[in-house]
């Protein structure tokens, strides 16, 4: 016999895309387009990081960590607990 008063998931994106969630109210969002442009920038003018030396090489890989947690906890992990109905 199934349980009446088990509680549902509720999908609190309310038939919001992806998008419009994490563009809207997530901060996290700016903050990765920022560090996706200095990494860029990097990348396509090294020498402006002061390519010879290690410190490029830290900064490059700085970003690129930071990068790796803000898509996956500030983006993806948000939009995913919003649609099992979770809040963090």
């Amino acid at each position: 016999m199934i349980n009446k008063y088990v509680m549902r998931k509720r999908d609190l994106t309310e038939g919001k895309s992806w998008f419009e969630i994490v563009a809207k109210s997530n901060n996290y969002l700016w903050l990765f387009i920022g560090v996706l442009v200095c990494v860029i920038w990097g990348i396509v003018k090294p020498e402006d990081l002061g390519y010879p030396d290690g410190g490029y090489w830290v900064l490059l890989s700085l970003g690129v960590s930071m990068l790796l947690v803000l898509g996956y906890k500030g983006l993806y992990q948000k939009y995913n607990d919003l649609k099992k109905g979770k809040i963090r």
